[in-house]
């Protein structure tokens, strides 16, 4: 017990630590969503919506030798900053999400899935004003299409480039759980192997710092700007692996079997030598929270 209110104790002069570095008024201003429209396409004049898919946003000006931050991680529903350690990353998982797509073909969606030796802590404000702290240590770094307000997902726009792509860092259970299973998806999962910490770090440094600089800007397009094309793009830079861009292609889609993108996904990680006869993990399992 003794020890427990110490814990207590240590925890709450840690967060209290932290609000003399940051006021309410400074954490609210970096928790603001910044409105963002569309300039070409079909939706030109209209509003990206932002109520879920909102980037995260490196905070340069906070950052230390032990940790960096970032803003607006989706946690239970409603935006936090993040508090990020550095060399922390004890596991990342690569996540192929499984859907139903047409002419009978089973499509999928790619992100990654970082575990954390140590927990993110999470900072927000309440309704009243005062600040707010969970933490997480198992958080997932996905790629989608930004879409206007009042719109929804249309595979023709996809392919055309009319949407936006965000890139969000989501808790594990409210992106796999709440979202993907909860729309049907069986959500398989990738350990991969031989990378130093450096470059388990690398790779999650990197998914925030492309979010930084796209912010909305980038268009989506199904075939080459998508969540397989960049996480790959994130995973060569941060590994420093020099091959071919992974890209939808016509003929990787109609001839690589009935589920061409997770065959795609699957030989791109394994001609990265990433993936091994022991690195498929048990699907995402519905009750984990």
């Amino acid at each position: 017990m003794k020890n427990y209110q110490l814990f207590l104790s240590a925890l709450l002069i840690s967060l209290n630590s932290y609000a003399l570095q940051l006021s309410q008024a400074e954490l609210k201003q970096h928790l603001e969503i910044d409105s963002v429209y569309f300039t070409e396409g079909s939706f030109q004049g209209q509003k990206v919506d932002q109520s879920i898919k909102t980037p995260v946003k490196m905070i340069s000006e906070l950052e230390t030798d032990s940790a960096y931050y970032v803003s607006h991680f989706f946690n239970q529903g409603k935006f936090w900053i993040a508090e990020v350690p550095k060399q922390n990353i004890q596991d990342v998982v690569f996540q192929i999400a499984l859907f139903k797509g047409p002419l009978g073909l089973t499509l999928a969606h790619a992100q990654y899935r970082f575990i954390g030796t140590k927990p993110i802590k999470l900072y927000r404000l309440d309704r009243h004003g005062k600040i707010r702290s969970t933490s997480t240590s198992d958080f997932v770094f996905t790629i989608q299409a930004a879409l206007p307000e009042g719109q929804k997902y249309n595979a023709q726009d996809a392919i055309m480039g009319n949407y936006k792509v965000v890139a969000r860092l989501v808790n594990s259970y409210d992106r796999v759980q709440l979202e993907e299973i909860q729309d049907g998806d069986v959500v398989t999962q990738y350990l991969l192997t031989g990378l130093t910490q450096i470059e388990k770090d690398s790779i999650l440094k990197n998914a925030v710092l492309f979010s930084d600089k796209n912010l909305l800007k980038k268009n989506y397009v199904a075939t080459t700007e998508n969540c397989i094309s960049i996480a790959f793009d994130i995973l060569d830079k941060s590994l420093g692996i020099k091959k071919d861009r992974v890209e939808l292609t016509i003929e990787n889609f109609f001839m690589n079997g009935k589920s061409p993108n997770e065959k795609m996904i699957l030989d791109a990680l394994k001609a990265r030598q990433l993936i091994g006869s022991l690195s498929k993990l048990e699907n995402y399992d519905r009750s984990r929270k």
